[in-house]
């Protein structure tokens, strides 16, 4: 008996749980800005423009998210349709052509849970009536609803229904609650299209609703291709509200699609709607046009201006020029009298400059202010004259420009048979029709909306995404008798819960809750609860076991999917062995010079060693490991062995760098990347699984089922079951059998792999670090710049530091030596793929740090793996106690000097300063001792034998004493062992 859940108490929960998770988004990463490129124009439907865009970046977002796209600086409303990997199909309210090279979209990631909890808020009062059905799923109860004991009616051609899939059929036909376990490749949606022909022919009105438009699509696809040949089909009952994610669905079976049916049904008004678009886009042409004509207009009128305005200039300088010189001739003139005067001044005695009046100190004082004067005019007009020439050729270019903007402007209105004088009338004319037509057309579409309102309430199939239930304007608000919910385990709890209330006889839940649940990014109790658990959580089937002692569940136990040994792996170690192949399963098979015909492949990459790494914010990536997973996919494209491979990761930072690598290489468009939670529901040829772990970070990973609420079993089934022919696992075995439990399931993932396939080596693939543009990748993957321009000494932060660092050591021709006292997984793992890089470019490389005894903490059991691997990778590295000095030189021409632990940094408030010469470094060199071999401090690769004889392993370290230096024990003064340095005997 279960206990009947009320929605009084449900509803609060819910409303409280969306907050939750709107606050946490809000915290996070709520508003996304993703730039997008290499958009194209895949069709218009609805009245939208359907494009497909590569993302730069991984794009958070529920189908049917409202989002801003910005184009050229234009922004116009769209809506997300669907994500897959690095692809995004985005349905805009306007066109901008066939293609678009590059735009940016914003979503707002909480906007539709808060039209959800608004919506709720808004239920309380009636929730008691409007959630009936909501509390009887949630409550787990499943009572008979065919009273009449009437049997399912449905088609049987052309692929009947096995007898797992036909008692599926019968119990959703018959129960209130029934659920269809569907595991991978068992025909949930060939179930599905029977059980909505069942249910039709009993005259019930169903909704079909799925998280994701994919989903949606699929099930729709064979439900059309099952009832083509009947009335729900050829009447236009069976209907599709939202755009479509799927192009064939479009093109198959158009009257699936509303604005199909609405436009057969007003078809005078589609074809007069027609026309007025067709007119309405030649007016925007014309006015295109006009714009063209306006611009060349505006600039022939400018030209004029600035032609007449140096025209006028030609005339005005002259006669400045005329009026300048007439004034100079004048002062030369009284200049000229001056000085004669000032000869009989001087001439004259006393009493006669008296008597005359003339004064030679007066008349010499105007003679020096008039030659100022003619001084001032000639430059005056020297520079009239410069001027003049100036303006005569500025003249000359403006009146080409004119008569060229002249030509332009006349062949114009020619082309489009206008004159000057009608172009003001011709566009307010054309404006105006416009007006008339969007008048018009706003009236069809009311018109139009009628008719699809009324296709809505008479269809007897609606299938869209449960977040269209509560945001579509033309969702009908007549109920529906049968809910079917397809790809269950990903729906959120709430979107579900609402929909569910639309329906009013029964509920089919379709899914696997072997596959993984929605994902919640509040912490909190209650969006926990409720947004990170699935139905199955709800009603209380999480295992196998109570899946098979269950009444209410139907397992579809034939699977047509995999190759029998890919579903071998599912059906061992997720499915207690419940699964059976399908005969046609057998013709599975896949022949490609890799693997031959073995449908199981690891590829180990142990022998390389490769160091995984991980991003300061976001997850793990491996660039070997990238590599490798690309070139499986190059491989069998060049063999022609396959043409769509699928390769899936648990971390959305190798999906990122392997899509980069796909990209750069020209196989991109052969290829779905994914995260494995984003891969649920789709399928591939070959499918490539890159677990990405390696030494170089903590030893926590998302496929280590031995922690915590751990979804590594759900994460490697759902990755598994993608594909039909082979499955190359890339795994750094040695790393994963050394650093996982024994039981752990990847480990006996792998070992089965071993078993029923084959394993190769990654030297195959990708033989060393230097292939591939290994530090091109190994940049890209940090978000470094491949150069950074660097302006000899600086002081840098940690906020600057890095891309400079890393553009001084790829930078390098001979040498780097780095003085770090601290050594951690994290920040040495980040670099150990440059250095690796550089050892293989003849670089040496030494690295000073302490010995793992002197470092704190976690850093000590680090230390030892990070001094191991460098020395495994070649580099020399000289362990020196008690050393604080943190130190980076490259080439013995740069040093960087400062407070920044570079194998160990965290995002501290640092400082590095940075010194470039030859003569200052080599002075470092020597302060420091890095040029010697014995130096106080250091730890040598000897064992103390004193200590050895207590089968204890202890270092031997140069040490100075009152004689020189000598060898002492490292565990001084619990061991006062000693040699000499030079004899090596006892001292």
């Amino acid at each position: 008996m279960h206990k009947m859940i009320k929605s009084t108490k449900l509803i609060p929960e819910f409303i409280q749980a969306l907050q939750q998770e709107i606050d946490a988004l809000k915290k996070g990463k709520g508003g996304n800005i993703v730039k997008v490129f290499n958009g194209r124009l895949l069709r218009e439907t609805s009245g939208l423009f359907v494009y497909l865009f590569h993302l730069e970046n991984f794009l958070t977002a529920i189908d049917d998210t409202p989002a801003e796209i910005e184009v050229n600086g234009t922004r116009c409303p769209c809506q997300i349709i669907s994500v897959q990997g690095m692809e995004v199909q985005i349905a805009l309210e306007r066109s901008f052509g066939q293609y678009i090279a590059e735009a940016k979209i914003q979503t707002n990631l909480w906007f539709l849970l808060e039209m959800l909890r608004k919506k709720y808020e808004e239920s309380l009062a009636n929730a008691g009536t409007k959630f009936k059905m909501s509390d009887t799923l949630f409550s787990g109860v499943a009572t008979d609803i065919n009273t009449d004991h009437v049997e399912p009616e449905y088609t049987l051609i052309p692929s009947p229904p096995n007898p797992s899939q036909k008692a599926a059929i019968l119990a959703s036909f018959k129960k209130s609650l029934a659920i269809t376990w569907g595991p991978p490749g068992t025909g949930k949606t060939k179930t599905i299209a029977k059980v909505v022909e069942a249910h039709l022919n009993a005259g019930r009105r169903i909704l079909l609703v799925s998280h994701a438009n994919t989903a949606v699509d699929e099930a729709l696809e064979d439900i059309a291709q099952q009832l083509k040949s009947t009335p729900f089909y050829q009447e236009g009952k069976l209907i599709r509200l939202g755009v479509p994610h799927k192009t064939t669905l479009e093109k198959e079976y158009p009257l699936v699609i509303l604005d199909n049916i609405a436009a057969k049904l007003g078809e005078s008004l589609a074809l007069e709607k027609g026309k007025l678009l067709e007119e309405r886009n030649q007016i925007d042409r014309f006015l295109q046009s006009f714009e063209e004509i306006i611009s060349v207009k505006s600039r022939l009128d400018k030209a004029i201006q600035d032609r007449d305005a140096y025209k006028e200039l030609l005339i005005e300088i002259p006669e400045r020029v005329s009026a300048a010189k007439n004034d100079l001739q004048q002062d030369e003139n009284r200049r000229r009298v001056n000085r004669e005067k000032l000869i009989k001044a001087n001439n004259a005695g006393i009493i006669k400059r008296l008597f005359t009046g003339l004064d030679p100190v007066k008349i010499q004082k105007e003679i020096d202010r008039l030659s100022v004067a003619i001084d001032s005019k000639k430059r005056t007009i020297a520079e009239l004259e410069q001027k003049f020439k100036e303006a005569q050729s500025v003249f000359e270019q403006k009146q080409r420009d004119a008569r060229l903007l002249s030509d332009s402007f006349t062949k114009l209105l020619a082309k489009f048979d206008l004159s000057s004088e009608k172009l003001k009338t011709e566009k307010e004319a054309r404006e105006k029709r416009r007006d008339t037509i969007n008048s018009r057309i706003s009236e069809i579409d009311k018109a139009l909306e009628e008719i699809q309102k009324q296709v809505l309430a008479e269809a007897k199939l609606v299938a869209t995404t449960l977040t269209k239930t509560f945001t579509s304007k033309q969702f009908p608000d007549q109920p529906f008798d049968v809910l079917i919910v397809d790809e269950s385990s990903m729906a959120p709890l709430p979107h579900l819960y609402w929909a569910t209330s639309k329906a009013t006889l029964s509920v089919n839940i379709v899914g696997d809750f072997k596959q993984l649940p929605p994902i919640c990014v509040s912490e909190d109790a209650m969006a926990q609860k409720w947004l990170g658990r699935s139905i199955f959580n709800v009603l209380g089937i999480n295992t196998v076991k109570e899946a098979r002692d269950d009444n209410r569940v139907s397992l579809l136990d034939t699977q047509y999917r995999m190759a029998p040994e890919i579903a071998g792996v599912p059906n061992r170690f997720f499915y207690e062995g419940l699964l059976s192949d399908a005969p046609s399963t057998k013709e599975l098979i896949l022949n490609d010079t890799l693997s031959d015909e073995n449908s199981l492949v690891v590829v180990d990459t142990s022998t390389i060693n490769p160091w995984c790494s991980r991003l300061s914010i976001g997850g793990r990536f491996n660039i070997y490991s990238a590599l490798v997973s690309a070139s499986v996919a190059r491989k069998l494209f060049e063999e022609n062995s396959v043409d769509r491979i699928g390769i899936v990761t648990p971390y959305r930072a190798q999906a990122r760098l392997i899509d980069k690598i796909a990209r750069d290489w020209g196989i991109r468009d052969g290829m779905r990347i994914n995260t494995v939670h984003s891969f649920q529901g789709g399928e591939e040829p070959v499918i490539v699984l890159d677990c990405v772990e390696g030494p170089g970070v903590s030893k926590w990973s998302m496929l280590d089922d031995q922690r915590p609420d751990s979804d590594a079993p759900l994460l490697l089934n759902v990755a598994l079951t993608r594909a039909k022919y082979k499955v190359f696992l890339i795994a750094h075995k040695k790393y994963i059998y050394s650093s996982l439990k024994k039981d752990s399931i990847i480990i006996r993932v792998i070992d089965y792999f071993l078993e029923q396939g084959i394993e190769i080596s990654s030297e195959m693939l990708v033989d060393n670090y230097l292939a591939n543009d290994f530090e091109k990748y190994a940049s890209a993957a940090l978000g470094v710049a491949s150069r950074v321009d660097i302006d000899g000494t600086a002081l840098f932060t940690e906020k600057n530091f890095w891309p400079a660092f890393i553009s001084d050591i790829q930078s390098a021709k001979e040498s780097l030596v780095i003085m770090s006292p601290f050594a951690s997984l994290g920040r040495a793992g980040r670099m150990m793929e440059f250095f690796r890089v550089m050892l293989g470019n003849g670089i040496k490389i030494r690295v000073y740090t302490r010995p793992p005894g002197q470092q704190s903490g976690t850093l000590s059991e680090h230390a030892e793996q990070v001094i191991a691997q460098l020395e495994a990778i070649g580099a020399k590295v000289v362990q020196r106690k008690s050393m604080h000095q943190k130190v980076a030189i490259i080439d013995d021409r740069i040093a960087w000097e400062g407070s920044l632990n570079i194998l160990s940094h965290r995002d501290t408030h640092e400082q590095m300063r940075r010194f470039e010469g030859e003569n200052a470094v080599k002075e470092i060199i020597r302060n420091l001792e890095l040029d010697q071999d014995e130096v106080v401090g250091n730890v040598i690769k000897k064992l103390c034998p004193r200590c050895l004889e207590k089968g204890l392993e202890r270092e031997m370290v140069i040490k100075k004493g009152r004689y020189g230096t000598f060898l002492g024990c490292s565990s001084f003064p619990e061991c006062r062992y000693t040699e000499n340095l030079s004899r090596r005997g006892r001292a």
